[in-house]
């Protein structure tokens, strides 16, 4: 079976900007969740409560992600790559 062809000319790509643009935005969504996590202390002595439940904070955006991912992608990505 052959890969399908695409129907567009070398000029209807994305543009440079909008790759770097979409890039930079992926990167700073990750940052966002790491950049937090050496936070836990301060977060916990300035709100008084345990390590635990500070570092619960700091986890519980990035939970989702890592219990249930696939739902998140597009149906026909998953059709094609898997």
């Amino acid at each position: 079976m052959s890969a399908p062809q695409a129907d567009h000319a070398p000029h209807d790509d994305i543009p440079r900007w909008m790759v770097l643009l979409l890039a930079a935005a992926c990167g700073i969504i990750v940052a966002n969740l790491y950049y937090a996590q050496p936070l836990i202390g301060p977060i916990s002595r300035a709100t008084g409560i345990s390590p635990g439940a500070a570092g619960l904070i700091v986890t519980r955006p990035a939970s989702p992600w890592s219990v249930r991912p696939w739902p998140r992608a597009p149906r026909n990505c998953w059709s094609r790559c898997c």
